[in-house]
């Protein structure tokens, strides 16, 4: 197995987990997004998150079946 799939997977292991970190603190809606301008917890902007989360769920999903199928191996 390349080292460029596994470095796809450390990749989107890391941007799953900030965009987990940004839905969680957005679904939250704490008081302090209030200081921004922007609305954060608008529901196209929520859905949007939703959406990404779900995209990368997917793509972590699909990744480890490929190196547990290849590599016979489980990395977590």
């Amino acid at each position: 197995m390349g080292s460029s799939l596994i470095n796809t997977f450390i990749y989107l292991f890391i941007y799953y987990i900030a965009i987990l970190n940004i839905a969680l603190v957005f679904y939250a809606r704490p008081q302090f997004l209030g200081r921004f301008s922007f609305n954060y917890g608008n529901p196209p902007i929520r859905f949007l998150f939703a959406v990404l989360l779900l995209l990368a769920s997917i793509g972590l999903g699909v990744l480890t079946c490929i190196l547990r199928y290849f590599n016979s191996i489980i990395i977590f």
